[in-house]
């Protein structure tokens, strides 16, 4: 928090005696340093369980629509005569849509501009989801060398 202070223009001896202040009282330093250091609002202690029963809603309920995104490209265009590679791409890209719309919604809650916090959504959710892509694929991979892939469906045959 010095540091943070110093940087804003706060001489070192003030800074330290700010923090050095602030640290006594353990409650309002948490929260300072939730807002400074992080960017983030901390809780409202006077929540009631509705509250916190409103917001686990909210969050499934963002995790379904936004779980559901990747699969809007295979539902809506399955019929539409596009290869897989197509219908893989446009997932791809819904994904990525959604993962920097979600970033900048969470702008509302930090103090990051909307289009820095949603390229960080985009570059770590998107990290996440090429590491499970390729964990997917070397998993296979992997298998077949085995010949474990005895009696599984084959991925790379087109159905009718």
């Amino acid at each position: 928090m010095v540091e943070l202070y110093k940087s804003r223009g706060v001489p070192h001896d003030d800074a330290e005696s700010i923090v050095g202040t602030m640290a006594k009282h353990r409650d309002f330093f948490v929260d300072v340093m939730m807002r400074d250091e992080l960017g983030l609002e901390p809780p409202d202690p006077s929540g009631s369980r509705f509250t916190h029963l409103r917001a686990g809603a909210c969050c499934f309920a963002a995790f379904l629509v936004c779980g559901a995104v990747p699969l809007l490209g295979y539902v809506a265009f399955v019929g539409a005569g596009w290869g897989r590679d197509a219908l893989f791409t446009l997932s791809c890209v819904l994904t990525g849509v959604a993962l920097f719309l979600l970033g900048a919604l969470k702008s509302r809650f930090t103090l990051h501009a909307w289009y820095v916090s949603g390229i960080e959504v985009l570059i770590v959710g998107g990290s996440c989801a090429a590491a499970a892509y390729l964990i997917g694929w070397g998993v296979e991979e992997l298998l077949a060398a085995w010949n474990l892939t005895a009696g599984m469906p084959d991925a790379n045959v087109t159905r009718a």
